[in-house]
């Protein structure tokens, strides 16, 4: 079970995806020039308090803006939102660098392949070159936390291997070891036009440090900044990395000296190839091999298809008239192996771009997107039988619930906890700036409570009936301050409950045929994840056979729901029927109620 090609990646985008949750790993699989694209999960931009960048001031203001909705002066409303209730965006999500080998090789290049097993999590690349065989194999391990890679031949070689850094750094040689150590910048500034301007770095930033071993049977050799191998046959490189990071709410450490000694201490150290692949292979496997998907039905060239490369394959489906099963299978396979790669237990969940990013400006700062990307990352992890895999998330929406706390007292006047549609590192929950229509969703923590939830129900804690279960009982946490934040959200209006101010993430309305707003009241999504946080809330509570006043608060609440409706667009994605700014939206934000919610059956 693969992904193959005939040829290098072009491109980065093109390249092989590696990881062990903590370490990602690009690969291009290159002949005369390899590249390995690294990333290190806790490498962001910024520090603790750079996630308090919200409004102080916005919860004053919140009457005035419920008061300008209500009445339909939703310009007004709209306005209001932009001067006092935005805030800063997140902070950046950064690349490590990149490990780069030239190969000291001239002639004809035949028999090239390139491929990613997900049986095996192992990226292989081989060629011949005249009357030499070359073949590299490269793995993330999550036992040994380190990437490793193998380079064999039949015939000696020599290579250059080198450290290009994405960001601010010194790179020094000993020995065998090759050293990377600087600083994220405090400030990277996003790819808005309106933010333009080159990384500012500072006393606050978190240091970082990334390590390159070199073992092999030739002759290695440093230049001061890079090593030489020569006459090799075999040659192992082992990749480490660390940063300044602690917790998300403790100043980093801004000693790159002392992150440095970290990575040696995990580099020093004897490495060989078999022992390390056996280690990576029986962790991988023990979550891989737990699900298999065979479909029934076949083409009458089913096996011509499940021999041809995946670009190939791709290009099969893209024609529109057959989607061979070979693919739909490799999809699904592939999905849960960039879970396992990309999540792993003590590891960050999961960016907008997975564990990978090779820009220090990347789309959307490569940041945790709550008002879908991020719980949709999850999606499958239960239902695939990786729940391990989704405990960075789980961890994730529990350390936001702690920072959302002061975000639902000073944005919204509010108990509990709230986030809004941007997250980082630092569990950012204040709005992002500029443009309501996705700052100001301060239904995210509720949404994520509930799919903190539903992953919980493929537990061992919640199958086998564990009422006082740690994990049981840090679920029942997180949904009473979700729970307690909703309930002081809901107002009733026209003896409905509703929320107000309301979007629904990312898409605009026509009002009054010119102007082009987001914020209304009573978004299908708002009322949907709000039906859902109560049902689960109300079934975790009958299961532990709890009754309090929030229950039966939200309980009364639910029932006086403001209902989902219908128009001449279908089902309304804002209280009334108004136009959408842009038909077929890639949000399909008022269908929550029919997944992952379960309002609608």
């Amino acid at each position: 079970m693969k992904l193959w090609y005939k040829s290098p990646a072009e491109t980065w985008i093109d390249c092989l995806p590696l990881g062990n949750g903590k370490l990602g790993v690009m690969t291009d699989g290159g002949v005369f020039r390899e590249k390995l694209y690294l990333n290190e999960d806790t490498l962001w931009s910024g520090y603790p308090t750079a996630r308090d960048r919200g409004n102080p001031d916005a919860g004053k203001n919140l009457s005035k803006i419920r008061e300008a909705v209500l009445k339909g002066r939703l310009v007004k409303a709209d306005a209001l939102l932009r001067s006092t209730s935005l805030g800063e965006e997140s902070t950046t999500y950064l690349p490590l660098g990149t490990v780069v080998i030239d190969y000291k090789i001239e002639g004809q290049i035949t028999d090239y392949s390139r491929e990613l097993s997900l049986d095996r999590a192992l990226a292989v690349s081989a060629f011949t070159n005249e009357q030499n065989r070359i073949e590299k194999r490269i793995f993330c391990s999550y036992p040994d936390k380190i990437v490793v890679m193998n380079i064999r031949s039949v015939r000696k070689i020599s290579f250059d291997v080198t450290f290009q850094a994405a960001l601010e750094c010194t790179t020094t040689v000993e020995k065998n070891l090759l050293f990377a150590a600087g600083h994220a910048p405090e400030t990277v500034y996003s790819i808005n036009p309106l933010t333009l301007g080159a990384p500012e770095y500072g006393g606050k930033s978190m240091a970082y440090s990334c390590g390159v071993k070199v073992i092999t049977d030739g002759k290695l050799t440093d230049g001061g900044e890079a090593f030489t191998v020569e006459d090799a046959t075999d040659t192992l490189i082992v990749i480490s990395a660390a940063t300044g990071f602690r917790t998300f709410d403790e100043m980093p450490d801004t000693d790159a000296d002392a992150v440095k000694s970290r990575v040696a201490a995990l580099l020093n150290k004897k490495f060989d190839f078999d022992y390390l692949f056996e280690r990576h292979l029986s962790d991988y496997t023990s979550l891989f091999k737990r699900v298999n998907l065979k479909l029934k039905r076949r083409l009458p060239n089913a096996a011509e298809y499940e021999d041809l490369p995946t670009d190939e394959l791709l290009a099969v489906a893209r024609k529109g008239t057959e989607l061979p099963n070979a693919l739909v299978e490799l999809y699904y396979h592939y999905g849960r192996y960039l879970m396992i790669a990309s999540s792993r237990t003590g590891s960050e969940p999961t960016t907008l771009q997975g564990l990978w990013n090779k820009d220090v400006k990347p789309a959307w700062n490569s940041n945790y997107t709550v008002n879908i990307n991020t719980q949709m990352n999850y999606w499958a992890a239960g239902s695939s039988n990786l729940y391990e895999c989704a405990e960075p998330f789980r961890r994730f929406v529990k350390e936001l619930a702690v920072s959302g706390k002061k975000t639902a007292e000073q944005n919204l006047n509010a108990s509990g906890f709230a986030a809004f549609h941007n997250s980082d590192l630092w569990r950012k929950t204040t709005p992002a700036k500029t443009d309501p229509v996705w700052a100001y969703f301060p239904m995210a923590g509720a949404w994520l409570a509930n799919e903190v939830y539903s992953a919980y129900t493929y537990s061992a804690a919640y199958l086998s009936a564990k009422k006082d279960a740690p994990e049981t009982r840090e679920v029942l946490e997180l949904l009473q301050s979700a729970c307690a934040f909703l309930s002081d959200w809901l107002i009733p209006y026209k003896g409905c409950y509703i929320t107000c101010p309301s979007t629904s993430p990312e898409h605009k309305f026509v009002h009054n045929l010119f102007f082009k707003l987001s914020a209304d009241y009573a978004s299908a999504i708002d009322m949907s994840i709000a039906w859902q946080l109560i049902e689960n809330y109300k079934e975790l509570c009958g299961i532990l056979g709890i009754e309090n006043r929030l229950l039966y608060e939200l309980s009364e609440k639910q029932i006086k729901l403001f209902s989902l409706k219908s128009g001449k667009n279908g089902l309304l994605e804002w209280h009334t029927d108004y136009t959408p700014t842009e038909a077929g939206h890639r949000h399909f934000s008022p269908l929550y109620c029919l997944y992952p919610g379960n309002r609608v059956k």
